[in-house]
């Protein structure tokens, strides 16, 4: 994951403004070709828009400590 400014003359497809960092997430191709075949993540208990994006893509709950889910992706990532 990262963020990054564009200018509007080199702007990405997320592009709002040259003040407005854009975010990006690219990590499944990345794993998969280095093998892995599942990811794992954490993310704050009262993060609940966050929990339901995860769930959507395809992550469930498998512990957890404090205020922290731990979080695997459900389906090998091939």
């Amino acid at each position: 994951m990262w963020y990054r400014l564009f200018s509007s003359e080199k702007r990405g497809y997320g592009y709002v403004d040259d003040y407005t960092p854009e975010l990006g997430i690219a990590l499944k191709k990345e794993a998969k070709n280095n093998n892995y075949r599942r990811l794992s993540l954490s993310v704050d208990i009262a993060n609940t828009n966050a929990i339901n994006l995860y769930r959507r893509l395809g992550f469930v709950e498998v512990g957890g400590e404090g205020n922290l889910i731990t979080m695997l992706s459900g389906n090998s990532i091939d």
